[in-house]
């Protein structure tokens, strides 16, 4: 869930009772259905509904985790400023968000300039993006189950290898 207040909604037989939803009065229509809005913080929230008449007391529970916070996204693969020598480049890095537990493809989407990526165990790997003849501008985009976005962005520079030349780490290399 990604927003705050949300609207919880039930029924009680008994209209005569006193409902309170998180502590709040609430007073059922005339067919015993109530609606009222609850406010929650960040992370896991629980809602408690309670019904009390005479020395009756029932009580009814769910919860509700609200995130707002945009996924953390790393680039692992690559360097900024890195010089790369091929026109389509595997991108791979890591996506954290608030969920607990691992993420994977049901509760994160990312891409990388457009190419969608893989994801397993909070990494991700997004293959054969491709590349332009000079700096490259890569932007890695996250977004969460609920649509909260979180990006990173490097340049790299993509260098044709001339005909003649090797390239290597170190430099280029002309035969000799």
């Amino acid at each position: 869930m990604g927003v705050s207040p949300i609207a919880v909604t039930g029924t009680v037989d008994d209209q005569s009772v006193v409902l309170t939803v998180n502590g709040v009065t609430v007073t059922p229509d005339g067919g015993g259905n109530f609606t009222v809005n609850v406010s929650l913080l960040e992370g896991h929230n629980t809602v408690v509904a309670r019904a009390v008449k005479g020395n009756q007391d029932v009580t009814d529970s769910i919860s509700v985790s609200l995130d707002l916070t945009p996924p953390f996204m790393t680039i692992e693969s690559h360097t900024a400023g890195q010089d790369v020598y091929s026109p389509a480049i595997t991108v791979t890095g890591l996506v954290n968000d608030i969920v607990r537990g691992t993420i994977e493809e049901a509760q994160a989407a990312v891409t990388v300039n457009g190419v969608d990526a893989s994801i397993s165990n909070r990494s991700y790997a997004a293959q054969d993006v491709p590349l332009t003849e000079g700096p490259n501008t890569l932007t890695v985009t996250g977004v969460d189950q609920v649509g909260n976005i979180g990006t990173v962005e490097i340049v790299v520079n993509y260098i044709i290898p001339r005909v003649g030349e090797l390239s290597c780490p170190a430099g280029r290399i002309k035969p000799g």
